[in-house]
């Protein structure tokens, strides 16, 4: 069959990948229906941009089969999989994408909500991040990673001054590898929240946030507080035409989340307001500049 799309571009019938700087969801979803794609894959934050598009009732999805359910495309009314694809996968550009991963029919309890495992060829280590010292299995860090797809260095950027003695590149990432040889990924450790004494990862309260009533888009930042050093805010999309408030969100959250990861504040914006990058990556810098003006007022 015709495989798929990468999403962030478009699969034309030849095959190639045609790259496009905005991700186009009305566009995407007209392709892989007259492509009759058998396969779909996207960054998180794709998901509900797809559910939100225009067309979406309007598509023939049905020779979709490599989906997984897991994913917001799964519920379109012409899908119907039981396919388990990780969906969750580890990479960097400098390594040529992916890192790490399982294979696809893997059971949901092996994955166990991970990255996957090295994919042949790949190494990780975890590093203190101020210091640059290994850290013990199991314990949380900066995810450092080599192999023979990683990139020959930046132009203008010795060697040298891109990765370790070792050969390895430090990502600017945290997570921790487990007993398992499974990476999980925290996110971006100048993304990461520091409150109370306690690390919390946005990614993972957006992972739930995301599933809530109504809800389109979600990003969850760290605010500058004067006795808990940062508190968790939720900025969040609405679907057009969906109400929701601060109390629901909150309540929706813990049901999964520990309390000191549930967010203390809930905003609503509009989508213009989001700075996205050309991946449609929200801005979390931008983000946290509108949060606190906000809060100020």
């Amino acid at each position: 069959g015709n495989f798929g799309m990468a999403i962030g571009g478009t699969l034309t019938a030849g095959g190639c990948l045609v790259l496009q700087k905005t991700f186009l969801p009305e566009e995407a979803l007209d392709i892989m229906s007259t492509e009759k794609a058998t396969m779909a894959i996207a960054w998180p934050h794709q998901w509900p941009q797809l559910e939100a598009a225009a067309n979406w009732q309007d598509v023939n999805l049905s020779s979709m089969k490599y989906l997984s359910n897991l994913t917001g495309l799964a519920k379109h009314p012409t899908i119907n999989v039981d396919w388990h694809e990780p969906i969750n996968a580890y990479g960097n550009t400098e390594t040529f994408t992916i890192s790490s991963i399982f294979e696809s029919g893997t059971p949901a309890e092996i994955i166990a909500n991970s990255s996957g495992e090295p994919v042949p060829g790949m190494t990780f280590k975890i590093v203190d991040p101020l210091s640059g010292e290994t850290l013990p299995m199991g314990q949380e860090g900066e995810i450092a990673v080599k192999g023979p797809t990683l990139m020959l260095g930046y132009i203008g950027v010795p060697l040298d001054q891109s990765v370790d003695e070792n050969g390895f590149l430090r990502t600017g990432d945290g997570g921790y590898v487990d007993q398992q040889n499974r990476l999980y990924w925290k996110g971006r450790l100048n993304d990461i929240i520091k409150t109370g004494g306690a690390n919390v990862s946005p990614a993972e309260i957006d992972s739930v946030i995301q599933h809530a009533a109504g809800v389109k888009l979600t990003q969850t930042v760290g605010i500058p507080h004067d006795t808990l050093g940062e508190i968790v805010v939720s900025c969040i999309v609405l679907h057009k035409g969906q109400t929701s408030d601060q109390t629901t969100i909150q309540a929706f959250a813990k049901q999964k989340l520990a309390s000191y990861k549930v967010p203390r504040i809930v905003m609503f914006f509009d989508e213009a307001e989001f700075k996205t990058t050309g991946s449609a990556k929200i801005k979390t810098a931008d983000l946290k500049a509108i949060v606190a003006k906000r809060l100020d007022s």
